[in-house]
């Protein structure tokens, strides 16, 4: 893998899906998920700093990962899909993020193989 945050995100979507899928008491997988999780973000965390045409596809596709794995983890106590009783919505926060890394970098992605 040449972006390896990509992998430990795609391996923590799927410890989240396995969990919701087995349905396992000793919630196993999503602590696997969590781990791989905490990895991916320190890997983009480290790559968004630098954000260019040669790595923004790999970002891109990593900030909607990290949405999906955010609405797949379940729900927060007093989050709710279209409000919060506590703070702001994470995903919703979260896809900004992503709408902030497709504006920054829209050029690029339409000569990428992310072009339409």
């Amino acid at each position: 893998f040449t972006y390896p945050y990509l992998m430990y995100l795609f391996l923590a979507l799927s410890g989240v899906h396995l969990e919701r899928q087995l349905q396992r008491s000793d919630r196993a997988y999503n602590t696997k998920a969590e781990s791989y999780f905490k990895r991916a973000l320190r890997g983009v965390a480290a790559q968004i700093l630098r954000l260019n045409p040669a790595n923004s596809e790999a970002i891109y596709i990593a900030s909607v990962f990290i949405c999906f794995y955010s609405l797949g983890r379940g729900p927060i106590p007093g989050e709710y899909l279209a409000f919060s009783t506590n703070r702001q919505l994470e995903w919703l926060m979260l896809l900004r993020g992503v709408q902030s890394i497709m504006a920054a970098m829209t050029k690029s992605f339409y000569t990428s193989v992310l072009a339409p």
